[in-house]
C-alpha cells in the first residue's frame, strides 16, 4: 500500500542541511506576489522554503520533453526543517501536519490582463519520516519562473521573523521595489482585500467587518507595517503630513477612500557608478543588445527598464528599439546577477 503513494519522479530535489538552500534570500516572480492566495503564517513560510530552493534549471528536462516524470519535487530533511521553522524534530508533525494539509488544497489566483485564473499552488505535499516533500504544479511553473516582469528579492530571515500573515504579504510587495526609482502606486482597496488573502474565489469579501476602511486599515495594514518597521532595518516608513498616519496614505474619490498608496525608501547603497538618467539607459539598452553579451550592473539594468518606455516613443534615436528582445535579455541578466549573488 505505502508504495501506491511514492512519489513518481525521478527528478527530486533534495536539501540535506541549510548549506542547501543558504542563499540568504529567494526570489518570488511578479505574478505570484500580485496574486491572490490566502496563507497562514506557517503557510507562507513553507512556501518560501520551496522558493529558496526553487530554480529554473531544475525544469529544464520537463519543459523540453513534457514527461511527468520530469516534474521536480522538493525534499527537505529534518536538519533543515527544524533549522528553517525554529521546531525541534519532535514537534515538526505536530506543528506542519495541519498547514500541510490545508496547502494542498490552496490554490491561487493568477491575474492576466482582464482574467483571473485560480490554480492549485501544489499538487502533492507530504511529511513522512523526518521529511518534507513538495511537489509543485507544473501548470504554474511560467508563474514560477516570471520570466516576463521580474522577482521581489525578499530576505528570507526578516521574512521569517514576521509573525503576521499580512506583514509577510506586505513585506514580499515591498521587497520587489527595493530600488528607489521603481514606484509602487496606489492600490485600489478591492485589489489589497485580494493581496491580503481577504476574498473567495468568487472574489467577495470573508469577512464583511474588513469591508469597514478603517476597520482594514486597523487591523490588517497598521499592525503589517509597524512590525515590518521593527524586523527590517533597511526600509523607512513616511509619516503622511495631512493625517499623520505612518507608512500610507489615502486616495479618495470624494469622501470615499478607494486606494493606500505605501510610503516608504529602502536604504540604497552608495552609488559609484555612472549618474543613471536616460542617457544611461540608452547605453546599457546598446550593451544589452549587442552581439556579444555584456552583462551591466543590476542598477543600470533597472534603470533601462524605467526608460524602455519612453525609449520606444523617441524619434531621436539612432536605432529601432526591440522591446521583446530587451525583455528576454534583461530577464536573462537579471537571473545572471542573482545567480552571483547567491553563496557557492
Amino acid at each position: 500500500m505505502e508504495e501506491e503513494f511514492e512519489v513518481q519522479t525521478d527528478n527530486i530535489i533534495t536539501s540535506a542541511d541549510m548549506r542547501d538552500v543558504s542563499r540568504s534570500f529567494f526570489k518570488k516572480a511578479h505574478e505570484l506576489v500580485f496574486s491572490q492566495i490566502s496563507l497562514t503564517p506557517i503557510q507562507h513560510d513553507i512556501f518560501a522554503l520551496f522558493l529558496s530552493k526553487y530554480h529554473k534549471d531544475n525544469w529544464t528536462e520537463f519543459l523540453e520533453k513534457g514527461e511527468i516524470s520530469k516534474i521536480p519535487v522538493y525534499k527537505f530533511n529534518t536538519n533543515v526543517l527544524c533549522e528553517w521553522f525554529g521546531l525541534t524534530v519532535n514537534h515538526l508533525a505536530t506543528v506542519l501536519v495541519g498547514p500541510c494539509a490545508d496547502l494542498s488544497g490552496k490554490k491561487i489566483g493568477c491575474r492576466t490582463h482582464d482574467e483571473f485564473d485560480f490554480i492549485p499552488l501544489f499538487s502533492r505535499v507530504r511529511y513522512r519520516k523526518g521529511q518534507l516533500i513538495i511537489s509543485p504544479n507544473h501548470q504554474l511553473v511560467r508563474a514560477y519562473m516570471g520570466a516576463s516582469q521580474g522577482h521581489s528579492l525578499v530576505s528570507h530571515q526578516e521574512f521569517r521573523r514576521l509573525k503576521l500573515s499580512s506583514s509577510k504579504r506586505l513585506y514580499t510587495i515591498l521587497c520587489r521595489f527595493k530600488n528607489n526609482r521603481m514606484t509602487l502606486h496606489t492600490q485600489p482597496l478591492q485589489d489589497l482585500y485580494g493581496l491580503f488573502g481577504l476574498v473567495d474565489e468568487r472574489g467577495k469579501v470573508k469577512k464583511k467587518t474588513y469591508m469597514q476602511t478603517g476597520h482594514f486599515i486597523s487591523r490588517i495594514i497598521i499592525p503589517a507595517i509597524n512590525e515590518i518597521s521593527v524586523v527590517e532595518k533597511n526600509i523607512t516608513f513616511h509619516t503622511n503630513e495631512t493625517t499623520g498616519s505612518l507608512g500610507f496614505s489615502y486616495e479618495k474619490s470624494g469622501r470615499t477612500i478607494v486606494g493606500i498608496k505605501f510610503l516608504f525608501t529602502w536604504k540604497q547603497e552608495v552609488d559609484k557608478g555612472p549618474a543613471l538618467n536616460y542617457q544611461t539607459a540608452i547605453q546599457t539598452y546598446k550593451q544589452l543588445m549587442a552581439i556579444k553579451f555584456c552583462l551591466p550592473p543590476q542598477d543600470e539594468l533597472d534603470n533601462a527598464m524605467n526608460f524602455i518606455g519612453k525609449m520606444v516613443l523617441d524619434k531621436e534615436l539612432d536605432f529601432n528599439v526591440d522591446v521583446t528582445g530587451f525583455m528576454a535579455r534583461y530577464t536573462a541578466a537579471t537571473e545572471a546577477t542573482l545567480d552571483m549573488l547567491e553563496p557557492t
